[in-house]
Formats: structure tokens, sequence, C-alpha cells
């Protein structure tokens, strides 16, 4: 498999562009954040087989949304979302 993948980014130009890695970047950037958010709001709230859930399976932040906006026990909002950033915010930017 490792071979493949490496014969594949040698062959394909178009993932070596710069367009494709700032695509890349912008994709993990949301799948660390909706991750990090997900998980701490799942730890808040006791729900254990969500952590467990959102902890193992990597789904591009998918299931991070989709757990935050519609299953939690305490649906976040878009506003808490926002504060909770802008908190973070002053904590790393005093």
């Amino acid at each position: 498999m490792d071979t493949f993948l490496k014969q594949l980014l040698a062959n394909n130009t178009s993932l070596n562009s710069p367009f494709a890695s700032v695509v890349i970047a912008i994709v993990l950037l949301w799948s660390l954040i909706a991750k990090g958010v997900a998980l701490w709001h799942a730890v808040q709230t006791k729900e254990k087989n969500w952590f467990v859930a959102i902890l193992i399976l990597n789904t591009v932040g998918i299931l991070e949304t989709i757990y935050l906006f519609g299953f939690s026990k305490k649906k976040l909002e878009t506003r808490d979302l926002t504060a909770y950033l802008k908190s973070l915010r002053n904590k790393i930017n005093p």
C-alpha cells in the first residue's frame, strides 16, 4: 500500500500543486478544531460513548459536527462556539 501511495503522489502532479496543499491544510485544520471541540464538549456533558466514537473515528470533522449540533445532550449553538473560541484566543494572547 505504501508503494502504491508513493507512486500515486509521484505520478500525479495535481496532488503536488499549491492549491491541493492549501485544501489539505484547511481540511486538516478543520478536522483538528472540530475534534477538539467535540471531545471537550463530550467530556463536559459526560457522554462517554460519543467521546470514544469521536476519539477513534476520523471523519474529517463530519461526525464531530453532527454530534455537536444534533445529538449532544446540550446542543452546541453557534454563539456558544464563538464564545469558546474567543476564550481560547484570550488564553493564548492575553
